[in-house]
């Protein structure tokens, strides 16, 4: 558990990898857990839209 997420949480992120695509999210913790990490580009953040 490196970045200490739910379940969900990293099924999303996953999914996101799996598909090369980006997972919108308000969850911020979810956003600052994954900062300057390689799953970075993979999340995005509903308040940067």
């Amino acid at each position: 558990m490196q970045y200490d997420r739910t379940i969900y949480d990293s099924l999303y992120v996953a999914l996101a990898v799996k598909t090369n695509s980006k997972m919108i999210t308000a969850d911020k913790r979810l956003i600052d857990a994954l900062a300057g990490s390689p799953l970075e580009k993979y999340v995005m953040w509903l308040g940067e839209l």
